[in-house]
């Protein structure tokens, strides 16, 4: 045994490693081997199954309790012949359960800014952030882009909630989802054309103070895309006032993307604390007409302390009396001169103390 230790201890290290290095080459060449060959005969150990594809499920709506979601149609063309994009918020509320009106939303909730023609030069705001014109008008209205419609939902949702801070993922709206994917997420509110067809042509309009233009698609339109099948979406339309409208995809499609691919859509829907607009604005009418009770102060009267009044003695001087010298008086002759009586022709001067007092007329109160 010592003889063996003694050889193996002059062997070198790089012959050991060279030798370790060949077995585990060895060891790996034989199960390769192995399971090729395992393959190759069908055995069914070394076979691996595709994954199963998942089946597509239905995004669920969700309903507040209590609440009845309303699917009838609204129809812009009497009051806002040009509020596609509202009357569509209004759809997309209504059938999450939500009682407002067209009308309420446009009053409350849209914001809007003017447009103006100024040396032939058209002026108006960014129709991300404001409508541009009036909803109303059947000339002097365009439009805006999904920012408005979501800031104008999450504000309405905040008012019926009672929650100032609404979480920002409640519901979103972006350009970087095609339509197919966001069928997906129905209903959801979608900027096509009026025709249903491709966007040709533009507006423009330079900002107020005439630094940036914005351009605006004309025709463009807004409805309610709410369900799909293999050959055709279907939508609300308000400007037919008309439900289940049907267009194949692949028009509504290119519509879609012509447009820039803006959408608005639920991903959730809190619990409302309001069921209407109206019952929300009678409660915030009923916080400014009712008065708080007036909390008057006791009032502490503080008992006073009569102070005791001295009397000092008073000490009489006395009186001395002179001794009085009567002078005998000698009697002169009398002179008796004539008396002149002046007439004043002044009337006497008044003074009151020494200081003479002048009356101003009193001035007029402004």
């Amino acid at each position: 045994m010592k003889r063996l230790f003694e050889k193996l201890r002059n062997i070198p290290v790089k012959t050991v490693i060279a030798v370790l290095v060949i077995t585990l080459l060895a060891t790996n060449l034989a199960w390769l081997t192995h399971s090729c060959a395992g393959r190759a005969s069908g055995g069914a150990d070394d076979t691996t199954e595709e994954p199963a594809t998942a089946a597509r499920t239905e995004p669920e709506t969700y309903e507040p309790v209590s609440v009845t979601a309303d699917r009838t149609p609204v129809d812009q063309r009497a009051d806002y012949p040009n509020g596609c994009e509202a009357a569509s918020a209004v759809m997309l509320l209504r059938r999450m359960g939500v009682d407002i009106t067209l009308d309420q939303f446009v009053r409350r909730y849209l914001p809007t800014a003017p447009v103006y023609y100024r040396n032939d030069v058209m002026y108006g705001p960014d129709p991300n952030l404001f409508y541009a014109g009036d909803p109303s008008s059947d000339s002097h209205g365009w439009g805006c882009f999904e920012p408005v419609i979501r800031g104008a939902v999450c504000q309405l949702l905040r008012d019926l909630t009672g929650k100032p801070q609404l979480e920002a993922n409640l519901f979103f709206a972006g350009k970087n989802m095609t339509l197919r994917a966001l069928s997906e997420h129905l209903p959801a509110l979608i900027w096509i054309t009026s025709g249903y067809d491709v966007t040709q042509d533009y507006y423009e309009w330079h900002s107020y103070d005439g630094k940036k233009t914005y351009r605006y698609p004309r025709g463009s339109h807004t409805v309610l895309l709410t369900t799909c099948d293999k050959d055709y979406y279907y939508f609300s339309d308000p400007l037919t006032g008309q439900s289940n409208v049907k267009v194949s995809r692949e028009q509504l499609a290119d519509s879609f993307d012509s447009a820039g691919r803006k959408f608005v859509a639920f991903s959730s829907f809190p619990a409302l604390r309001f069921a209407s607009v109206s019952a929300y604005e009678e409660y915030s009418q009923s916080l400014l007409t009712t008065t708080k009770p007036s909390t008057t102060k006791p009032t502490t009267t503080k008992p006073t302390t009569a102070k005791p009044t001295t009397t000092k003695p008073t000490t009489t001087k006395p009186t001395t009396t002179k001794p009085t010298t009567t002078k005998p008086t000698t009697a002169n002759p009398t002179t008796t001169k004539p008396t002149t009586t002046k007439v004043a022709t002044k009337p006497p001067a008044t003074t009151t103390g020494q200081t003479a007092t002048t009356t101003k007329p009193a001035a007029e109160h402004r």
